[in-house]
């Protein structure tokens, strides 16, 4: 297994906009994967989304690779975000179907558990505290491809990590049915756990 940081179009070798090109994206060998130990891939509800990986090197920044804020301290851990709006990013499905060669970004309003929870139960699916809803607007949501990653927020001028895409209606962006993602804010204690 290896990561890629850096990368915006799947198509170039390096990426330019507006005439700014960026350097070469950068491969990183994986040391170790962390999976959260009571990840079960055969429940439906998906709890427990979530893992760390650890790279064989340091990761340095650059204007293309920038690490994102976690949600550490408690007034953080315990904010509501229900209403907010929050960006998710990826390569996944798009509404032709097709898996997209540019990274594509998606604004969405956080939803409540409460009004999320009962239309996932209509399927079996039970949703607990440690997942998260955004999204139920037509044609505005993440999809396959998109999974494990980010959901995030700006907050007082920094963006951090409120959630991690994990699962969402079998036709994605459809309306009044919201995206499933992992509440990160409810595994802060885990990832300082695993990470060294």
């Amino acid at each position: 297994h290896r990561v890629r940081l850096g990368e915006w179009d799947l198509s170039a070798a390096n990426d330019c906009r507006n005439e700014f090109c960026s350097n070469a994206p950068i491969d990183l060998d994986v040391e170790e994967i962390v999976v959260h130990r009571n990840y079960d891939p055969k429940d439906q509800s998906n709890a427990n989304d979530i893992a760390l990986i650890r790279f064989t090197r340091r990761v340095h920044y650059s204007q293309t690779i920038r690490p994102i804020c976690l949600p550490l301290t408690a007034s953080l851990r315990s904010r509501d975000h229900v209403g907010q709006p929050s960006w998710a990013a990826g390569w996944g499905k798009t509404e032709t179907a097709a898996s997209s060669e540019k990274k594509l970004k998606v604004a969405m309003n956080v939803t409540s558990l409460q009004n999320c929870a009962p239309v996932y139960r209509r399927g079996g699916i039970l949703l607990k505290p440690t997942h998260m809803c955004a999204g139920g607007v037509n044609g505005l949501d993440t999809c396959s491809g998109d999974s494990g990653g980010p959901l995030m927020r700006q907050l007082a001028g920094a963006w951090y990590l409120i959630g991690v895409v994990s699962f969402g209606p079998q036709k994605c962006g459809t309306a009044g049915v919201p995206g499933v993602y992992t509440n990160v804010a409810e595994y802060v204690d885990w990832i300082r756990d695993n990470i060294h």
